[in-house]
């Protein structure tokens, strides 16, 4: 999770994100092949973020106990904006 990046930005190594469109170009980020995971919410509250991550155990003797699985979430201002929609 980063923050004050100017652009609401998933990296493709997310798994899934309600509100954003996983295969949306970003120039700063060209060269995303998904091996990276990344979620950057804009700036000045703009925009928020819903995250979920599933972590998985390693095989015994391994450096790190867990790794991510996977990282699905979505935007708080689309969930807002359906929620106000279906209010009216």
């Amino acid at each position: 999770m980063g923050g004050h990046d100017h652009n609401y930005f998933v990296s493709k190594g997310v798994t899934d994100w309600v509100g954003y469109n996983l295969d949306t170009y970003n120039a700063d980020a060209a060269d995303d092949r998904g091996d990276v995971l990344i979620v950057k919410s804009g700036t000045d509250f703009q925009d928020l973020s819903d995250i979920s991550i599933t972590l998985k155990d390693t095989p015994s003797g391994s450096v790190r106990k867990k790794v991510i699985s996977e990282i699905t979430g979505e935007s708080i201002e689309y969930n807002h904006l359906r929620l106000l929609k279906n209010y009216r």
